[in-house]
């Protein structure tokens, strides 16, 4: 490495924006084949190699575990479990092993399983000693899974569920699933620790807590730096690297505002303590850095708003505005003028293949088992949902597994970043869409996938779309009574919560900032919300308002202006469940976050790319869908021949520097994203059993790793990392401490432990150590460990370390179609993947900062490195890029053929520059299974292979 840098040195500083000399441009033909030689071995080689032989390389077993013992011990589970219960279940069905699979073509969906649970007619819900009988959702829960598809799509694209009528679940996710808008998309920060000007109670700040300043570059500064010893917010410009001082409300991004963090010579290592270099100091760490922010390229929500009621008919809630430091007069404090969107805590990641994750969002807060209420699943010991057991509302438990997406879906419509003005409830959602038409502002292709049977609108000679918006179907009252059966939503009379639903996290205030002026979600997509006991009252229904023309001749509103289109119609019957009623809910509209949650999980599952290159160079020898990617027949369906002319060459030594086959690159790209579905964190990797728990016997769900700073092992969640793109930590010293920018995995949820009286951890690892801990052994309460039984059910019974690495860990994001989801990480921090490459390629941006929790995975990528004078690096570079750019895009996705085709929409892009209380809308087209005319662009039209 010091040979290459100080080459690097002698012939020249160079930067981002270098080029290759004719003479290196001229040989890289010949390099790219000469690299073939050397490293097309293994996977690449040959689709027919051994099976065994092939994946050996790509997953190691985890000594950690006791596959005899486990299996023995689920014999025994499955044994009490069927003696305990005259149910009929249903047939388990086989499911693979990440080592059993070569193409996404063999790894099922898993099917969610439910309990209903009455805690007043069964009592408490048992501890793990107590198999219970989980049932598909059929059994109790959905009445049709087509008619639940339908729903799902309807509702993951209507602009109507945004509490302004404007922002859909797509709003974040339209485009490859993912959000490639480049106005009003920065955050400053919010989650970052090290800043304490507004934190609550400190006079003059925001109280929002961590970094309010847009655009601050935050290198080498943190609250408690040893080498600086004072806290100077913002920190003193002479004493940092530029940051990003165009960065702010309304900020129209550029391509050369990436990385975020830059280097003047970006694959050059970035020093590290070693054995030969003990002394490294955090100016040496970043002597090579140009520039930093700790800013965040995201998402836009809503203006922030309070929210005083909904208006039955309209898709518009009332409220009243609040001044927000997202502005463009005082950008950073609060202001009510020159209010703009919110942009969120986290770049959005695409929810394409999601539906293989074990816990869902970057940090893993969706819980992989649904509760019907919010993202906390088990960890939620008090919400339920209402179910009519012969005519008496009975306030019942839900524990669905295989339900992350489900976890996720319930959390941004009432997120007062993203979707929602504040104080808005899931019961309010209900209350307004159950009596609106679905997609009453958008058209619906007449072809979609999904709802062209349902579209109003027809297509002319041309192919254009005219007619009338939305389906054909009156409201989303009979969607719900077609998907779910009828106890969840028929009885007729009023509900009325005994308190507010409320969130469990709260912003603390203080006197001269009441808190309806500075409520903040820390998390735009995990709902903390919980349902509290209801009390039964006859239902009363109110008149609603006509607020505009149902549009049956095409008349309403485009969606681009925020309008109050689409409402009910009159004149037809009414729908039990859908009347807005003076006081109270319905059952439908109280139990309107498990409709929700279910319905777009169902969707999203139909969202699996499972045709690209890489499928079909690999084969499937026991494919679990069709071509159409409906379910194989009772026969199987026949073996898919691997095709070795799939990949390009340059494609296929792309997937060998992905697999390090060639031993001497060292890029462990594999260890971290798996094959096939290409992230570890997966439902594939942590095999749950039929109770829930990941398993002992095959899965992957507690790691081990040595850890770099002293040797010392330590456990962690699998697929949950921490690579060093934004610091977690202070450096290799641990008398020394600082906040974090963003906990990741390290985060709690809203619901408290009884037993400690603190938030739940997200993290596997660390519930798990609470289950096995003695420190609650003299509780009065009972208990599993420091848990209570009921959420250590869910947790596996093994020893764990005394050290966890969770600060800062997130997941290895899904590679597939990555060509689209452009910005990077899960800060936005690059815009194409040659500055992803190049991130791991100098081991990371902060290795010494967070030495105490990074993976030992990042170190580097010596034959990577100098791409601009060595063509072998510069071939295998771009070989890597060409891989993960085209190699993983199945083309469905590129050109929205179904199921990824969809409706109509507007999605908000920033403000004009002087009226910042208007938007800027991109029109989406409605899509039908056929597809777009030409391929989805990539953020800011960049070519993946852009420095």
């Amino acid at each position: 490495m010091k040979t290459s840098s100080d080459r690097l040195r002698k012939l020249i500083q160079i930067g981002r924006g270098s080029r290759l000399t004719p003479a290196v441009v001229c040989t890289t033909c010949f390099t790219l084949v000469l690299v073939a030689v050397m490293v097309r071995v293994g996977k690449a080689a040959s689709p027919t190699e051994n099976r065994e032989l092939r994946l050996s390389r790509l997953h190691k077993r985890n000594r950690f575990f006791n596959p005899k013992a486990a299996a023995a011990a689920a014999l025994t589970a499955a044994a009490t479990a069927a003696a305990a219960t005259t149910a009929v279940a249903a047939p388990a069905v086989p499911f693979p092993t990440v080592d059993q699979v070569l193409s996404l073509k063999e790894v099922p969906v898993a099917d969610p399983m439910a309990i209903v649970w009455d805690p007043v007619a069964q009592g408490p819900i048992p501890g793990p000693d107590t198999p219970l009988n989980f049932q598909p959702l059929s059994a109790e829960i959905v009445k049709d899974q087509d008619a639940l598809i339908r729903l799902g799509k309807a509702l993951f694209w209507d602009m109507q569920v945004g509490s302004d009528g404007v922002l859909s679940c797509a709003t974040c996710h339209f485009s490859a699933g993912a959000d490639i808008r480049t106005t009003n998309q920065i955050s400053p920060n919010l989650s970052d620790a090290n800043f304490k000007a507004n934190a609550a109670g400190v006079a003059g700040g925001s109280a929002l807590g961590g970094d309010a300043l847009f655009g601050n570059s935050t290198v080498p500064f943190t609250a408690n730096d040893p080498n600086f010893g004072i806290l100077i917010e913002p920190p003193d410009p002479n004493f940092n690297v530029p940051g990003h001082p165009s960065f702010g409300p309304n900020y129209q991004m550029i391509a050369d505002d990436f990385p975020l963090n830059d280097w003047s010579r970006p694959t050059e290592l970035t020093p590290r303590i070693t054995l030969s270099t003990p002394n490294v100091t955090l100016f040496d760490e970043m002597a090579n850095v140009s520039r930093d922010t700790n800013d965040i390229v995201a998402s836009q929500g809503v203006r922030f708003t309070t929210f005083s009621g909904v208006n039955p008919g309209s898709a518009v809630d009332s409220g009243t505005p609040k001044a927000d430091i997202f502005n463009t007069v005082t950008p950073g404090k609060l202001n009510l003028n020159g209010r703009v969107r919110r942009a969120m805590p986290r770049n959005s990641p695409t929810m394409i293949n999601a539906v293989f994750n074990f816990d869902n969002l970057w940090e893993g807060r969706a819980s992989f088992v649904f509760n019907g209420v919010n993202a906390a699943g088990f960890r939620d010991l008090t919400s339920k949902v209402q179910k009519n057991v012969s005519g008496t509302l009975t306030p019942v438990f839900l524990r669905i597994t295989n339900s992350s997406l489900a976890s996720v879906a319930v959390g941004p419509p009432t997120s007062n970043i993203a979707m929602s003005f504040a104080g808005r409830t899931m019961p309010d959602v209900g209350k307004k869409m159950v009596s609106l038409r679905p997609l009453g502002k958008q058209f619906v292709h007449p072809h979609d996938s999904v709802l062209g049977s349902l579209s109003r609108a027809s297509l002319s000679s041309s192919g254009a779309l005219r007619g009338s918006r939305g389906l054909n179907v009156p409201t989303y009252c009979e969607m719900i009574q077609a998907a779910f059966q009828d106890q969840w939503w028929n009885h007729p009379d009023a509900l009325t919560p005994v308190v507010a639903p409320k969130a469990a996290q709260q912003v603390s205030t203080t006197s001269a900032q009441p808190s309806s002026e500075i409520e903040m979600d820390d998390d735009s997509h995990a709902s903390t919300q919980s349902l509290p006991e209801v009390t039964v009252s006859k239902a009363i229904p109110m008149k609603a308002k006509h607020h505009g023309e149902d549009d049956d001749e095409g008349a309403g509103g485009t969606g681009g202006s925020g309008g109050t289109g689409g409402g009910s119609g009159g004149g037809r019957r009414a729908c039990l469940g859908g009347a807005a009623l003076a006081t109270g809910y319905t059952q439908m509209q109280m139990n309107f976050s498990l409709f929700f949650g279910l319905a777009v999980q169902a969707y999203e599952a139909t969202l699996i790319s499972d045709d690209t290159p890489f499928d079909r160079f690999q084969g499937a020898q026991n494919p679990v869908r069709q071509a159409d990617g409906s379910p194989c027949p009772a026969t199987g369906c026949p073996a898919i021949l691997g095709d070795p002319t799939a990949l390009t060459t340059q494609q296929s030594v792309g997937l060998s520097v992905f697999l390090d086959d060639n031993a001497n690159l060292g890029t462990h790209c594999a260890d971290c994203h798996i094959l096939p579905i290409t992230t570890g964190h997966t439902i594939l990797d942590y095999q749950p059993d039929s109770q829930g728990v990941p398993s002992l016997a095959q899965g992957e769900a507690i790691e081990f790793m040595i850890m770099g700073d002293n040797l010392e092992e330590a456990n962690y969640d699998h697929g949950m990392y921490n690579i060093g793109v934004r610091r977690s930590g202070c450096g290799p010293d641990p008398t020394i401490t600082c906040g974090a920018e963003d906990k990741g995995r390290a985060a709690t949820s809203g619901s408290v432990n009884p037993l400690t009286n603190k938030p739940f951890p997200d993290s596997l690892v660390e519930l798990t150590a609470l289950r096995g801990s003695t420190s609650c052994d003299t509780a009065s309460i009972s208990h599993v460990g420091c848990l209570p039984p009921d959420v250590a059910r869910f947790i596996p019974d093994v020893p764990i370390l005394p050290r966890r690495v969770t600060n800062g860990a997130f997941k290895a994001s899904n590679l597939r179609n990555i060509k689209y989801s452009g910005p990077y990480f899960h800060i936005g921090d690059s815009s194409t993947l040659r500055q992803v490459v190049e991130f791991y390629t100098r081991g990371g941006n902060f290795p010494n900062t967070n030495l105490h929790d990074k993976t030992v995975d990042v170190d580097g990528i010596p034959p990577l490195m100098f791409p601009e004078f060595d063509p072998t690096s510069r071939a295998l570079m771009e070989a890597l890029v060409e891989f993960l750019a085209n190699g993983l895009t199945d083309n469905r996705v590129a050109f929205e053929q179904g199921p990824f085709d969809h409706p109509q929409l507007f999605v908000p892009n920033g403000s004009p520059k002087n009226h910042p209380d208007q938007d800027v809308m991109i029109e989406v087209p409605a899509v039908g299974k056929e597809g777009r005319a030409t391929e989805l662009p990539t953020f800011l039209n960049l070519d993946p292979q852009t420095p």
